[in-house]
Order: C-alpha cells, then sequence, then structure tokens
C-alpha cells in the first residue's frame, strides 16, 4: 500500500464521474484479477458504477448502515456480515449495553430493509477479487463492516477503494482488509467536503442511525450536540476534524461543529442563548486555516487550542487573550514551530503550552498524528474547561 499524495483542494473533483475516472486508473492494475466492483450506499454507487464500466468489470452495490451520527460513529453494520462495533469508543459515550443493542439493531433493520428494495442481487463473490467503493472514506468503519460482509460471501481478496480518504482511515483499513486504493488523501475527514463541486451524498440517503442519550440540534450554524453529563461547550471552526470532535464528545464535552468560520462572533452568541448551553464553560478549536478566527474570537472563549498555524501573528488580537491556549505544531513544519515560538512570546496574559507532534508536517496527513491532536485536545480541555456556575 503506498500513501497517495494530498492535492490542494482548489482542484476538486467537479462530480462523481469525474472521481470515478480518476479511481478507476488506480484500478487498472487489478484488470487482470478479474474484480468484483462492490459499490457503498450511498455515495460510492455513481463512483463505483464508472469504475466497473471503465474496468470491464461486475457490478454490484451493498448496503451499510452507520451506528452513529458524524462525529458519534462507534460502528456499522454492512448486508451480510457482522456488527462491527468500536465498543472502547461506545464505552466513552457512556452507552449502556441495552443502547448499544438498541441502535445496532436499528441498523440492522436499516440493510436489510434497503437490501430488500434493492432489485439487483449482490454478484456472487466466491473466489474473487472485491473491491468495496465509497466517494470518501472518512473513518474506515462502513468499508471495515463492508469487508467482513464480503469475506463471508467467500471473497478472496478484500480492497476498499475511494477517490479520496483520510490517513486514519487508510492506516485502520490497511489493518483489516488486503489493501487500500484512493487517489488522494485529506489530512481532515471534515475536509472530505472540499473535494467536490456537489456534496456528499449522504442526510436522507445515507443510512446513519443516532446514538441514544443527550440532545441533537442542527441549524444554519452548524451541528450541535450535547451529551447526557456535559463537562462543557467545544466549538470546532470549520475544516473541523471529526477525529477530535470524537475524542470531545467521548469525554461528555458537547460539540458544536460549526458550518462557517465567518460570523464566529455572532454564532457564540447564539449558541450561548440556547438554554442547553447556559451555564457552560466553553472551549474553541483551530486546525489550520481556523486558526486565525478562532484567536480572533478568543476572548470570548475559556480556554482555546490551536493546531497547524501558518500565519502572521497578530500581536493585538494575541496579547488581549486570557483564556489558556494550548498551540500545536507539526514536528517537521519549521513554518509552524516558529509560529508557535512568536505567539507564545505575544500570549503575555494567559496560561500557555506548546505540543509538537513527532514527525507530522502540516495538516497532519500522516497516521495517528490527528489521534495525538485530538487527545491533546481533550487533556486540555480537560483540566480548563467546567460549567461557570458549576453546574453539570
Amino acid at each position: 500500500m503506498h500513501d497517495p499524495p494530498p492535492a490542494p483542494a482548489e482542484h476538486p473533483f467537479p462530480n462523481r464521474r469525474t472521481a470515478g475516472l480518476a479511481l478507476a486508473a488506480r484500478l487498472e492494475r487489478l484488470r487482470e484479477d478479474d474484480p468484483v466492483i462492490l459499490a457503498l450506499e450511498p455515495g460510492g454507487v455513481p463512483v463505483g458504477a464508472v469504475a466497473a464500466e471503465v474496468l470491464g468489470a461486475p457490478f454490484g452495490v451493498i448496503a451499510v448502515a452507520r451506528i452513529g451520527e458524524p462525529g458519534r460513529r462507534v460502528g456499522a453494520v454492512a448486508e451480510g456480515g457482522p456488527p462491527l462495533i468500536d465498543h472502547r469508543l461506545a464505552r466513552s459515550y457512556k452507552l449502556d449495553v441495552v443502547a448499544l443493542a438498541t441502535a445496532r439493531e436499528e441498523a440492522e433493520n436499516a440493510v436489510a430493509d434497503r437490501a430488500a428494495r434493492r432489485t439487483t442481487p449482490i454478484p456472487d463473490l466466491t473466489g474473487r477479487t472485491v473491491v468495496l467503493v465509497g466517494d470518501g472514506i472518512a473513518t474506515g468503519r462502513a468499508a471495515a463492516a463492508a469487508g467482513y460482509a464480503a469475506r463471508r460471501r467467500g471473497a478472496a481478496r478484500v480492497v476498499a477503494a475511494a477517490p479520496v480518504a483520510t490517513a486514519d482511515a487508510i492506516a485502520y483499513l490497511g489493518e483489516l482488509l488486503d489493501e487500500v486504493i484512493c487517489v488522494r488523501c485529506a489530512p481532515l475527514a471534515a475536509s472530505l467536503l472540499q473535494w467536490y463541486d456537489q456534496p456528499l451524498l449522504a442526510s436522507a440517503e445515507d443510512a446513519a442511525i443516532p446514538l441514544p442519550g443527550g440532545e441533537r440540534a442542527q441549524d444554519a450554524d452548524g451541528v450541535l450536540a450535547i451529551p447526557e453529563g456535559v463537562r462543557g461547550l467545544t466549538v470546532l471552526v470549520p475544516p473541523v476534524d471529526l477525529t477530535v470532535a470524537e475524542a470531545l464528545a467521548g469525554a461528555g464535552f458537547a460539540t458544536l461543529r460549526l458550518e462557517h468560520a465567518d460570523g464566529l462572533g455572532q454564532a457564540i452568541e447564539r449558541v450561548r442563548a440556547r438554554p442547553q448551553a447556559r451555564g457552560l464553560a466553553m472551549g474553541f478549536v483551530g486546525l489550520g486555516q481556523a486558526v486565525e478566527p478562532v484567536l480572533a474570537a478568543g476572548e470570548q472563549a475559556d480556554a482555546l487550542v490551536v493546531a497547524g498555524g501558518h500565519h502572521e501573528p497578530d500581536p493585538d488580537v494575541l496579547t488581549s487573550i486570557t483564556a489558556p491556549t494550548l498551540l500545536i505544531a507539526a514536528g517537521e513544519d519549521h513554518i509552524e514551530q516558529r509560529w508557535v515560538r512568536d505567539a507564545r512570546a505575544l500570549l503575555r496574559r494567559c496560561e500557555t503550552h506548546t505540543i509538537v507532534v513527532p514527525g507530522a508536517t502540516h495538516g497532519f496527513p500522516e497516521p495517528r498524528a490527528l489521534e495525538r491532536v485530538a487527545h491533546a485536545t481533550q487533556r486540555w480541555f480537560g483540566t480548563h474547561l467546567a460549567s461557570v456556575d458549576g453546574a453539570g
């Protein structure tokens, strides 16, 4: 398995047919294996159909349901396969056995319903090389579940493929499947959205079973999830990494994944006015391009985490911040490390701490690099965020 090179977000795939053609070129070396292309619903269908057409390969669709909404995904179920659940992550969300069993049963029912409505059966996979195709692989859990299902159907070799995938998903699937193939690597799960002029196929078409407990709302500001026994509210400014969001949710923090970085101050005021958010201390998270707007709004935060800064530090902004601030830099990016040093020198009115992620480059695209960022963020907020009024 070779790590694919990252590409600039200003050159997205205009549509899924173009993405399918690009992926087909990467899959060309599998032609002699006479593979079967199996698309993951929903977004993998248009991509996989194009790849199958180019390769002259049999094509099918496998029903998949994700367990948990984005940012709280704990597993997936694929047609004909066993449920795949990250029990450690489920425990971190304080899901009891009954709640998890209910979510799993709902996912299995959703898969059975989709399979029953499909008019074309899955091709025979016995002894075949099976290529599981999605339009983007964020966590890899759905592809892993489909991989187990394919092996149950007799597949001799299972390959996960997508036009774009995250580094963490590539590493995760590389340990479970025979190979992972993608055209480009996205450092953040949320940045998968930047690779298509058209949005990823999801929402009503995507079988995602929400987890019980807490509250969840979506509006023009973004997606707000508040677990039971919430410890504080964290605001993640786009581009939002789902690895960080999952780590914070698992530690009992509410997460607001903003839709846009513009108007951050106004969005925070609206969130503070919500009954569920009253009395909660608030932490801001910014990675890469989000560092600048997070720091600009830093006076409104109770704690800050910024990673991957590249812009020129603004002395007026930084000298006004009093919230404890964690600065994270990539170990192989000297611009980031210099930025951290310069920023820390200007943050004179607050507690600061610096973490350097060894071996990481700008954007933290390396496998497990973002996990280190996520865990550091979780620990920082665990120490510095508490309900302002002592509740929660």
